[in-house]
């Protein structure tokens, strides 16, 4: 299967956060029935699934849907491996531009988010890329919520509601993302 352009500016956001993944991972969700997520994310304990348009009609991912939106095989994948299967069909890239945001500060709408698979048929929307403001550790959760990324810094007076989606960290990575495909032209 060859990588998209989508997929491609997600290997760059990822490796220019130094967030080890492993490529096209093979997951057996029934006998002789295996599904290939577009990336694990080891940190994050986690399965990172670019739908892009670019895929065509034979594209192995391209299935019957549940009633949540996601194929049934990506829900198979979070109920046999307990893990979270983040999908997105978006590209890791700032909906403005900079100069509209000297400063800092960017909006929701702004920052791109996934759909979540989670185990036991639950899922979500919505959730997107943060860092913990006092250790750096990066995660991927409701909202941009670093408050909920699992490390023990302490946490916001807000309780679980820290946002953290925007920091330099994540909008240097996004920013990456621009100037490498524009410098290639696609």
């Amino acid at each position: 299967m060859s990588v998209t352009v989508t997929e491609r500016m997600w290997q760059v956001f990822l490796n220019s956060l130094e967030v080890p993944y492993d490529w096209s991972p093979v997951v057996s969700i029934a006998p002789k029935l295996n599904y290939r997520p577009t990336m694990f994310l080891h940190d994050q304990g986690a399965f990172l699934d670019v739908m892009s348009v670019e895929h065509d009609e034979e594209d192995e991912r391209a299935t019957d849907r549940d009633e949540s939106g996601f194929s049934i095989p990506q829900a198979c994948v979070a109920n046999v491996c307990h893990m979270p299967l983040f999908v997105t069909d978006q590209c890791p890239c700032l909906t403005t531009p900079p100069s509209d945001h000297i400063g800092g500060d960017y909006s929701f709408n702004e920052i791109p988010s996934f759909d979540v698979h989670l185990s036991d048929n639950c899922w979500d929307r919505n959730y997107m890329w943060c860092e913990c403001p006092h250790c750096g550790m990066l995660g991927i959760e409701y909202m941009g919520r670093a408050d909920r990324i699992s490390c023990e810094c302490p946490k916001s007076a807000h309780g679980d509601k820290g946002y953290n989606y925007d920091s330099e960290r994540l909008i240097r990575a996004y920013r990456k993302v621009d100037q490498v495909f524009e410098a290639s032209g696609e």
